[in-house]
């Protein structure tokens, strides 16, 4: 595909030039017709964001840093959760994300791979009494 129907398929969906490159490539789709399609049946997918707000503006800076990244690059290695709006954005086939807070990553893999049971617990969560709540939050952690 043209970088100029890759360049249509962005600006018709508002992504970034390199998430719709890295999905063609990695979907192997031909044609701009196909990947309006796919983007359509897959864009909720697609344009991830970040779930927990981070301190800083990493996410407003998203254009001003695109420009600084190379044209080409095959794989992406976030080192801190804290950029991970950057990482969103980037979404290379082979993006890697990693920090040293343990729980961050656990709970960005869960969300990741277990959506709809991480949805089915909290559900289960809310739907129970504050005194409940309290109880199983003093089980897992004492000083609560």
């Amino acid at each position: 595909m043209t970088s100029i129907a890759l360049d249509n398929i962005a600006l018709r969906f508002n992504l970034n030039f390199w998430i719709v490159k890295s999905w063609v490539e990695k979907e192997k789709i031909e044609t701009e017709e196909q990947a309006t399609v796919f983007f359509e049946e897959n864009l909720h997918f697609i344009k991830a964001t970040p779930f927990v707000k981070w301190v800083g503006w990493k996410r407003q800076l998203i254009k001003q840093l695109e420009q600084l990244f190379p044209k080409e690059f095959n794989n992406y290695f976030e080192p801190f959760i804290w950029w991970w709006a950057v990482f969103f954005n980037i979404q290379k086939p082979k993006s890697f994300l990693s920090d040293i807070n343990e729980e961050l990553i656990n709970t960005y893999q869960i969300v990741k791979t277990k959506p709809n049971e991480l949805i089915n617990y909290l559900e289960n969560i809310s739907s129970m009494s504050f005194r409940t709540w309290c109880g199983i939050c003093k089980d897992i952690n004492p000083i609560f």
